[in-house]
């Protein structure tokens, strides 16, 4: 143990204190009957303390000025593998903030929920082409009876249906940045629309169908009741109001609905879109970052030689 504490922890005093302490136990009886002689060898052991003190502190400075000489390429590497590895470590941070932002602030938070909007709009859009037809047939029901209670609580319903269709549209349109779904919003079909002179086909794109059909619900349910129940129901004897009425029962089912189901498959076909995007960022992300990682265990793993090396030499310079 005295030779461990001189080696390895380059303490002399107190190895030499245990040498002593040593010596003493071992020649008990020596010392017991020539106290001069025990004197002698703890005097002789303090001036070697001494004496090899001074030595080694020598020693020790010397190395130490010039140990930074020594290992001083070792050193060198060493400080510049930090840098790189902190480097490193800082590219994989940013690398991943950036795709996290990416991901939750554009993708998720704005595409995401947009098109989850979008589409929830545009299913209302088919309850409500539905329901219309049906309440403008229980207003004419409810005319033919005389219940004008009946009557109005249908005409107000449908009236307020028709308005958060149309309010509805424009919030849709405003929420286009391009791709296939504004496309689909300019792109005309035919729908059969009446007027005096009978029934006619018109060229009409989907964001002008949704506002036409919206007003002309409104205008369909503000149709009086003696006029809902007149049974003269040709184009030309009746007023706007009731041809808006033939209008929803003609096309709610035949025009609407098959518009709006196609607005809603674009809208799928964005979130598929969507889909392929968040999982090419993540797929870009995840290879960035195990590119980064690889140079990082690289770096490390070359830098175990010098590690070694320098390890050996600072300890020959602290001895």
């Amino acid at each position: 143990y005295a030779h461990f504490t001189d080696t390895v922890l380059n303490d002399i005093k107190a190895a030499q204190r245990l040498r002593l302490k040593a010596a003493i136990m071992e020649d008990e009886g020596m010392i017991d009957h020539d106290e001069d002689r025990g004197d002698k060898l703890i005097l002789d052991g303090g001036s070697s303390v001494s004496s090899e003190n001074d030595s080694r502190s020598n020693i020790y400075r010397f190395m130490q000025s010039w140990r930074t000489d020594i290992v001083g390429q070792e050193y060198k590497y060493l400080s510049s593998l930090q840098m790189r590895v902190q480097v490193t470590m800082l590219l994989i941070l940013v690398v991943s903030t950036v795709g996290f932002i990416t991901l939750d602030l554009v993708l998720f938070s704005e595409q995401a929920n947009v098109n989850l909007n979008l589409i929830d709009s545009a299913d209302l859009f088919r309850a409500l082409t539905v329901n219309s037809a049906f309440w403008l047939r229980s207003e004419v029901i409810a005319s033919y009876a005389g219940d004008v209670e009946t009557k109005k609580q249908l005409s107000e319903t449908n009236e307020e249906a028709m308005k958060k269709m149309r309010v509805d549209h424009a919030a849709n349109f405003k929420e286009l940045h391009g791709g296939p779904v504004e496309e689909f919003y300019f792109t005309t079909r035919a729908v059969s629309t009446p007027s005096v002179s009978g029934w006619k086909d018109e060229q009409i794109d989907f964001w002008s169908f949704g506002n036409d059909f919206a007003r002309r619900g409104r205008l369909a349910a503000a149709t009086p009741l003696d006029q809902m129940k007149d049974p003269n129901w040709l184009l030309r004897d009746v007023s706007a109001e009731k041809r808006s009425v033939m209008y929803i029962q003609e096309t709610a089912f035949r025009e609407a609905i098959p518009f709006f189901n196609d607005v809603v498959n674009k809208y799928d076909e964005n979130v598929v879109a969507f889909g392929d995007t968040a999982i090419m960022v993540v797929s870009i992300n995840v290879v960035i970052n195990a590119l980064l990682v690889l140079l990082l265990s690289y770096m490390t793993i070359t830098a175990i030689k010098v590690l070694t090396t320098v390890q050996f030499q600072v300890v020959a310079c602290r001895l």
